[in-house]
């Protein structure tokens, strides 16, 4: 099991598009570091508007929910409303001596810029693991990624999915992976053109150690890489 030390960074973040296995690899995470909070950016904002949509429409958190949902389906929510849903969760565990797991950040400039601030400010290292996925294998993995009711992890197969299911569930895909024109468009809009900056402004701004996989390799294979280079370059484990 992995062992907390000075040197060993307190964040770690897992980068990179649609489908390069950020989920899964941050369910290996998780395992070896218990000690560690992990937050999806992407599930808290789909939580958020799941809970607040059964809300009194008048309710602030239900208008939000209802923009947030409308937002999502043509691109990134608005910075201010992810901050909102976010913030006061990782705040909160950094408090508690916890370490990070980052699951998919944002690509936003204004996201990059306020989550660097304040890993620096409190004196966190940091690790990011850029999981690099190309256009046409990110089009081939959405198309038979499945998720279970209740489930946020995605199954590669409508099978793996249906195992998981409980009390006569269905699996099923979510509306961005159904539709190839929209993952062109959220790879092009969301990720390719923004990704260098981002990952620039965390390396200047919160210290960042940046490490390059090719999330094209097997489960395993992605998987070792990331232990590999916990080893290699930060304290024995």
């Amino acid at each position: 099991m992995f062992q907390l030390h000075p040197s060993f960074p307190k964040v770690i973040i897992l980068y990179g598009p649609p489908a390069a296995g950020k989920g899964t690899q941050t369910e290996f995470l998780k395992k070896k570091l218990p000690n560690y909070f992990h937050i999806d950016f992407g599930t808290e904002i789909r939580n958020f508007i799941k809970i607040n949509k059964e809300l009194d429409e008048n309710d602030f958190n239900y208008k939000l929910a209802c923009k947030m949902e409308l937002l999502m389906q043509t691109g990134p929510v608005e910075f201010e409303d992810l901050k909102y849903v976010v913030e006061k969760k990782i705040i909160e565990a950094v408090k508690d001596g916890k370490g990070l797991i980052i699951e998919g950040p944002g690509r936003q400039i204004m996201e990059a810029h306020w989550l660097s601030k304040f890993l620096n400010e409190n004196g966190l290292s940091v690790a990011i693991f850029h999981l690099h996925l190309n256009l046409e294998d990110i089009i081939k993995r959405v198309k038979t990624r499945f998720y279970a009711p209740n489930n946020n992890y995605p199954f590669s197969s409508y099978a793996d999915a249906l195992k998981a299911c409980k009390n006569g569930e269905i699996p099923y895909q979510r509306k961005e992976d159904t539709d190839v024109e929209k993952t062109i468009s959220r790879y092009r809009n969301l990720y390719k053109k923004s990704f260098a900056k981002i990952l620039f402004i965390y390396q200047l701004e919160a210290k960042a150690e940046i490490f390059a996989i090719d999330a094209s390799e097997s489960i395993e294979i992605v998987r070792d890489s990331i232990f590999n280079i916990l080893k290699k370059f930060y304290s024995p484990i």
